[in-house]
């Protein structure tokens, strides 16, 4: 029997474990380098679904052209992306909210034909291309391997990362909607006036990210971002009677960066059916990648959701604008008001004792006799002339006549014409002897003054030799001539068709005149207002670019027609408030108004940039001006010009129509203020006359008609109105307001006694 060695056996045993050892050492190698390229492809697929999720909010992106949102997207004019998606939901919702406040069918028509448009041009094909991975510009693919071919998988062989399987979610971010599902819109503070409301639950308030505290919504009627993934109804009347339109924002989570989230969560979100057009905001990505040690594909499943950086943006219209009209005026034709402070009415035939007249059968006929000198019998109540001298002196009656041994009184003040076309000849005695008795009984002459007084014209003798005491005097009578005012165009107001009336009547010798409100002009843009003008300001040569109201008179040619003078649409709503009875409608309801609708275009605008605004170019009848942004660019200011604006649309206002019955208007009776402007204080030719006294029209003493003016058909008389007459619109086509102004004449007045 051999003997075994312990030796030996020990050896063998050294052997088998160093064997064991190296393979088990290879083995655990190749582990190492299987699991560190499975960790390489899970982490290159994690940074690659992170920026698929980054590009989604640039890409893909839809075109607006033709549509509503030409100019929503960011910059102004950008093709729709995730990222601005929500600014085109703010723009429909803001077109729901104004056609609710509206009440219109027209404008509730509009307001879902702009939400057919967001789902069908703007959302349902963002969707699509989200959903489907491509499309519109968007490859996953490209977007998950421009970053995975950035990663290390020299573990797994350097070989490419793909990712073959891909879905799509509509997350909101956390298990609560009121916490986490902030989209990035909000609204501003005075978007919108009192009369409207907003849906109840709008707001993500219990959020810990709010809008930056500068935005006035944050600390005014608005706080929050509107929430995401939860559709909002507004319920809009339509021709078919009310309907309900539906808005849905997408959470992009402002402030906040894209970030993974967990498979479970995703996949309990992949239903987006609560809205069948809105995007989804999260993505997942399952990758794979071939093992070059196994040769064999691993991969891994990675899940994000979308995040914006930024603070987001307020609603908005950035193409839209208001019109502000300033209706066109009318024309006139004929004589223009001319200086007639040396027309014989008034002077000689206005101040007391007038002008005393008498006709005499003359040498060579029929001869006036007048003399505008008071004589020896002359009182405030009886005013006689040197005439009545001389019918005193040729009847014996008087101090020097025939009978009374005394001289002929003077001549130096009396005058005598043989017709009406001979005058200013020194009276001789050849026809003063013919004024004797007879004519002191009451019929010897007449006291042209005093029948113009008492009957408001002049007749018989005194109008028939009207021409020859004109020439005697040097007198002119009232003067028709002057530039023809057809050359100056359509720039006069209603009130300046009224004051032409009256002044053209005057100056062609009209004894007394029936003046009545215009029935013209029409215009087809606003047939409650046909009849009206555009308006300007009255404007006291004294006071430049004042509105004084009532408390001013506004002659002519001392303002030259027109009176009316073209100035701002600010100046405009100022004039309408100075009457004192529009409750300050004009520079408070209207302005307020205009002021809602542009901050629905550029949220960070204030009042005082409205009234700038309004204040900031003069603008003539028949002009109409446009408030908007160059470019629809919000990084810039409003501006108001004739335009056009980026998106102009030629849109009519679908809000209700004008009431001509009410809305804001100022009221002011023209008669002594406006037209047939009497002097103030009236001169009478009593007295030094002050340098203070104010001019009448056409530099007269008193005013072309003096005598009573009597209202016509019963009315109170000729009343001026100046209107600013304000029409909401939805925002369809871009239009958001019409502001017109016009002004309107009412009543009628009988003028008589000329000056």
């Amino acid at each position: 029997m051999t003997r075994r060695r312990s030796k030996g056996a020990v050896l063998s045993l050294v052997a088998v474990c160093c064997l064991l050892v190296i393979i088990i050492g290879i083995g655990l190698f190749f582990l190492m380098k299987v699991l560190g390229g499975g960790r390489e492809v899970a982490n290159a697929t994690d940074s690659g679904i992170l920026n698929v999720v980054k590009q989604t909010m640039a890409t893909p992106n839809v075109s607006p052209a033709g549509t509503s949102f030409a100019y929503c997207g960011i910059p102004a004019g950008n093709n729709i992306n995730l990222y601005s998606y929500n600014r085109c939901v703010g723009q429909a919702m803001l077109v729901a909210l104004n056609a609710m406040s509206a009440g219109t069918a027209t404008a509730g028509d509009h307001a879902a034909s702009v939400l057919n448009e967001l789902n069908n041009n703007i959302a349902l094909p963002l969707r699509t291309a989200l959903t489907t991975g491509s499309g519109n510009s968007f490859d996953y693919q490209s977007a998950f391997t421009q970053l995975t071919g950035m990663n290390s998988t020299k573990m797994n062989g350097n070989n490419i990362v793909n990712a073959p399987g891909y879905g799509a979610a509509w997350m909101l971010g956390g298990t609560s909607a009121s916490v986490a599902a902030s989209s990035n819109l909000y609204f501003e503070k005075d978007q919108f006036g009192p009369q409207i409301s907003l849906p109840t639950g709008l707001f993500n308030t219990n959020a810990t990210i709010q809008p930056p505290p500068d935005k006035a919504g944050t600390q005014g009627n608005y706080p929050g971002y509107v929430l995401g993934y939860t559709p909002f109804k507004l319920s809009v009347n339509g021709s078919g009677g009310m309907q309900d339109l539906y808005y849905t924002a997408l959470p992009v989570f402002p402030m906040q960066m894209p970030h993974l989230v967990s498979i479970g969560d995703f996949n309990a979100n992949t239903n987006g059916n609560f809205d069948n057009f809105v995007p989804p905001n999260a993505f997942k990505v399952s990758s794979k990648s071939l093992d070059s040690n196994s040769s064999t594909f691993g991969g891994s499943v990675a899940c994000a959701l979308v995040g914006s950086v930024d603070p987001g943006y307020a609603v908005s219209m950035p193409a839209g604008y208001v019109e502000i009209f300033n209706r066109p005026g009318t024309t006139l034709s004929g004589i223009a008001p001319t200086d007639n402070s040396n027309n014989i009415f008034n002077n000689e035939m206005f101040n007391p004792p007038g002008i005393s007249l008498s006709v005499v059968n003359g040498a060579s006929g029929p001869a006036a006799v007048f003399s505008n000198v008071p004589g020896s019998g002359n009182s405030s109540s009886n005013p006689t002339t040197l005439v009545d001298d001389w019918a005193s002196y040729n009847s014996g009656s008087g101090s020097g006549g025939p009978g009374g041994g005394g001289g002929a009184p003077s001549t130096s003040n009396i005058f005598a014409a043989t017709n009406p076309q001979q005058a200013g000849l020194p009276a001789t005695r050849s026809v003063l002897s013919q004024i004797k008795a007879p004519f002191y009984t009451g019929k010897k002459e007449n006291n042209c003054l005093t029948q113009l007084q008492q009957a408001g014209y002049l007749q018989g003798n005194c109008l028939n030799w009207l021409n020859s005491m004109a020439l005697t005097y040097g007198r002119t009578l009232p003067n028709g001539q002057g530039t023809d005012m057809s050359t100056m165009g359509a720039v006069f107001s209603n009130v300046d068709v009224i004051k032409y009336q009256v002044i053209n009547a005057f100056q062609n010798h009209m004894q007394g005149v029936a003046i009545v409100a215009p029935a013209g002009p029409t215009y087809s843009d606003n047939a409650a207002m046909n009849g009206s003008t555009g308006m300007g300001m009255y404007e006291d040569k004294n006071f430049p670019g004042q509105v004084l109201g009532a408390t001013h008179t506004y002659p002519s040619p001392y303002n030259t027609m027109p009176i009316m003078k073209p100035k701002t649409p600010y100046i405009y709503l100022q004039q309408i408030d100075a009457w004192g009875n529009s409750n300050s409608c004009g520079t408070q309801t209207v302005m307020n108004q205009i002021y809602y609708r542009c901050k629905q275009i550029q949220p960070n605008c204030t009042l005082q940039d409205v009234q700038n605004l309004l204040a900031s170019n003069s603008m003539p009848m028949g002009e109409k001006f446009y408030i908007y942004l160059p470019k629809a660019d919000q990084t810039a200011s409003l501006v108001m010009d004739a335009g056009p604006p980026p998106a102009f649309s030629s849109a009519v206002p679908d809000g209700q129509p004008v009431d001509p019955t009410n809305h804001c208007q100022g009221e002011y009776g023209l008669v002594n203020k406006m037209v047939d402007v009497t002097r103030n204080p009236q001169y009478w030719g009593v007295g030094p006359e002050s340098t203070a006294i104010s001019e009448g029209d056409l530099n007269l003493h008193a005013q072309p008609y003096y005598g009573p003016t009597t209202p016509l058909g019963g009315t109170a008389g000729l009343t001026g109105i100046d209107h600013a007459l304000w029409q909401t619109s939805s925002g369809y086509g871009n239009l958001l307001g019409h502001l017109e102004f016009a002004n309107t004449v009412l009543g009628g007045n009988m003028f008589n006694t000329p000056n």
